[in-house]
């Protein structure tokens, strides 16, 4: 039986069964973790290979617009320089989610890894007046890493953005200590006060279309 490092089944994954005679053979562990093979000598060694890909992570839980995030997966009885994609997904609440990149790449020292550049994209999905009731949230992502038959997929990577805020009159001069509302894409307002420069900076919102006015 096979299990993983908590004591749980290995299932679903393809392996390869060498017998004593040197033939080889090919399956996918049960659902208990086991190989069954009728037709097998009882003496002898026999070498079992598993393939797997697995641990898909981000480099980190949640980004910025521009951010350079690195995509790794773990991968086991692939050879270096088998073949590997790579596809980054939006997740789209209440419809299809967006494929957003493709990366083709290969497996190096049992691992597949990738660096991905964000650039927020205005999404250009109808809009429905159940979606405008639901509001607006911050852009989750999600990769697949396939090699041959196997694939593992990411948990999400949130991003956000941050906007600066400089007030000036009509011949340039700053406006400081001015009170403003900022309106988020979410719905959400954020108040605040300019600095004595007539500035402002407002992070860790959701990227998109902002809209401001000065109380």
């Amino acid at each position: 039986q096979f299990v993983d490092s908590a004591g749980n089944p290995i299932t679903e994954v393809d392996y390869e069964l060498t017998d004593p005679g040197g033939n080889t053979s090919k399956g996918i562990l049960t659902g208990d973790g086991r190989i069954r093979r009728g037709g097998l000598p009882d003496a002898g060694d026999y070498t079992v290979k598993l393939f797997a890909v697995y641990n898909a992570k981000w480099s980190k839980e949640s980004a910025e617009v521009g951010d350079v995030v690195k995509l790794s997966a773990d991968v086991d009885g692939f050879e270096d320089g088998t073949e590997a994609v790579i596809e980054i997904w939006e997740q789209d609440i209440g419809s299809a989610d967006d494929l957003i990149k493709k990366i083709e790449t290969n497996v190096d020292g049992g691992k597949v890894e990738a660096e991905w550049k964000y650039e927020f994209i205005e999404d250009d999905d109808d809009t429905t007046e159940e979606d405008k009731q639901k509001g607006y949230s911050a852009p989750e992502y999600y990769f697949f890493v396939k090699v041959k038959d196997q694939r593992t997929r990411s948990g999400l990577l949130e991003f956000k953005d941050w906007i600066e805020v400089k007030l000036q009159d009509d011949e340039g001069n700053a406006i400081p200590d001015k009170e403003y509302a900022l309106y988020l894409p979410n719905g959400e307002i954020k108040k605040g006060k300019l600095d004595g420069n007539g500035t402002a900076k407002v992070e860790d919102i959701p990227p998109g279309k902002c809209q401001i006015k000065f109380l």
